[in-house]
C-alpha cells in the first residue's frame, strides 16, 4: 500500500471565478498565451480589466498541436518584454504551450531538446496561470507537456513535476461555447484519462477514487452536454470529471490508449480525444483478462458501454472511418510512445497492438 501523491497546483473551481485572478497575480508584466477568435478576445478583454496596470503581452499564435516554433517563439517574448509570469487561456494545446514557453524562460533551453531530445528541465518556470476554455484535457494540473514536429510527424509528451501550473481557475462557463464535436472530443480525452489511470502501474487508492468519479460524470453527461450545449449543469460536470481525470493522470500517467493515438494524429489528422477514444474499449478488454481490478469495473463501465456512448456523440470508432487502411499498420505501429506504452499494469507487447488495431480496422 506503498504510494505518493503530489498536486502542487492550487485549484479555483466555479462558474464565475475568473473573477479570483487578480489575487493570484503578483507580477507587473504579463505573457497572456491564447487561441484566436471572438470568444477569446471577450475573456482577454475582461482579464485586461481585473488586471488593471499590470502590463499584459497577448501570444495568440498557437496551433491545435502546437509546434516547438511557436513554443519557443513565446518564450523569446517573455524574454524580449521582461514577462514574469504566463497565462495560459485556451485548451490543452495553449496550456501546455504556455507550460514550456514559462520553464524555457527560467531553463533557457530549446523546446524541441525538452521533447524530442530528452534535456532534462532542473528548474522551476515562471509562474503559470492555467485557465482552461475546455472540458477534457485536465492540463491546468498536470506536470504534462505535448508538442509536436509537424515536418517529421512526430508527437511526444514530457513529463516533469516542474511544469505543475501555479494556479488553475477552472470557470465552466467558458465551456459553454464549445460545438457538440469539441465537446465530445474532450469528453472522450477525459474519459481516456480516467480510465487509463485506473490501469497504469503507478494506480493508487487517491487517484482510482478521482478516477471512478470522473468515468461516472462522464457517462451521466456527455451525451447531454452534446444534445443541449446550453445546459450549464451537465458543462460544470464536465469540467469537474476533466479536471478529477488530470488529477489522477498527473501521478499515474496514461497507457496504450494514449500511446497508440499519437500516430492517428500526426499522419490521419484525428483530433486527440477522438484518437485516444478508438483503441480504448478493445484496450480495456486487454486489460481485464489481465487484472481483477479492471475485470471489476468492466461490470459497470465495460467496453460495450463505451462503444455505445461513442456512437452516441458522433465519434469515429472504425480505423477505417478516420482513413486508416491494413497496410499503414506498420506506420502505426511505429509510431507508438513506446515509455506510455510500457506504463500498463500488464506488457503490450507488438503483436498485441496489431490484434487491437486489426479489431478495429
Amino acid at each position: 500500500m506503498g504510494w505518493e501523491f503530489q498536486l502542487p497546483t492550487k485549484i479555483i473551481f466555479g462558474r464565475g471565478s475568473l473573477t479570483r485572478l487578480g489575487e493570484n497575480v503578483n507580477a507587473k508584466k504579463i505573457l497572456l498565451v491564447t487561441g484566436k477568435g471572438g470568444f477569446r478576445e471577450q475573456v482577454v478583454k475582461k482579464i485586461r480589466k481585473q488586471l488593471g496596470n499590470i502590463e499584459i503581452t497577448v501570444y495568440d499564435r498557437i496551433e491545435p498541436n502546437p509546434t516547438y516554433q511557436s513554443i519557443d517563439e513565446g518564450a523569446e517574448i517573455i524574454e524580449k518584454n521582461g514577462c514574469e509570469m504566463v497565462i495560459a487561456l485556451g485548451g490543452g494545446s495553449t496550456i501546455d504551450a504556455g507550460k514550456l514557453m514559462a520553464s524555457i524562460a527560467v531553463n533557457k533551453v530549446k523546446a524541441y531538446d525538452y521533447v524530442f531530445e530528452g534535456k532534462k528541465i532542473e528548474k522551476k518556470g515562471l509562474p503559470l496561470i492555467a485557465i482552461p476554455t475546455t472540458a477534457g484535457t485536465g492540463s491546468e494540473v498536470t506536470p504534462f507537456a505535448v508538442i509536436s514536429d509537424k515536418e517529421k510527424k512526430l508527437k511526444a509528451p514530457v513529463r516533469n513535476r516542474q511544469l505543475f501550473p501555479k494556479v488553475a481557475v477552472v470557470d465552466p462557463e467558458f465551456t459553454a461555447s464549445m460545438p457538440a464535436e469539441l465537446t465530445a472530443n474532450t469528453g472522450a480525452d477525459a474519459l481516456a484519462h480516467a480510465l487509463e489511470a485506473l490501469w497504469t502501474k503507478k494506480a493508487q487508492p487517491i487517484t482510482d477514487y478521482l478516477a471512478l468519479r470522473a468515468v461516472k460524470i462522464i457517462f451521466e453527461n456527455l451525451k447531454k452536454a452534446c444534445e443541449e450545449p446550453q445546459n450549464m449543469e451537465a458543462r460544470e460536470e464536465l469540467s469537474l470529471a476533466s479536471l478529477l481525470a488530470g488529477m489522477a493522470i498527473s501521478n499515474t500517467g496514461t497507457g496504450p490508449a494514449h500511446a497508440i493515438s499519437y500516430p492517428f494524429t500526426t499522419h490521419f489528422g484525428v483530433p486527440h480525444g477522438n484518437a485516444c477514444s478508438l483503441t480504448l474499449p478493445e484496450v480495456m478488454e486487454f486489460n481485464a483478462l489481465r487484472s481483477e481490478k479492471i475485470n471489476r469495473i468492466t461490470q459497470l463501465y465495460g467496453p460495450e458501454r463505451l462503444r455505445e456512448l461513442f456512437k452516441e456523440v458522433r465519434l469515429k470508432t472504425r480505423l477505417g472511418e478516420v482513413g486508416v487502411k491494413k497496410e499503414d499498420m506498420p506506420l502505426i505501429l511505429d509510431g507508438v510512445v513506446k515509455s506510455t506504452l510500457e506504463m500498463n499494469i500488464a506488457e503490450m507487447k507488438r503483436e498485441d497492438i496489431v490484434e487491437i488495431l486489426n479489431k478495429i480496422l
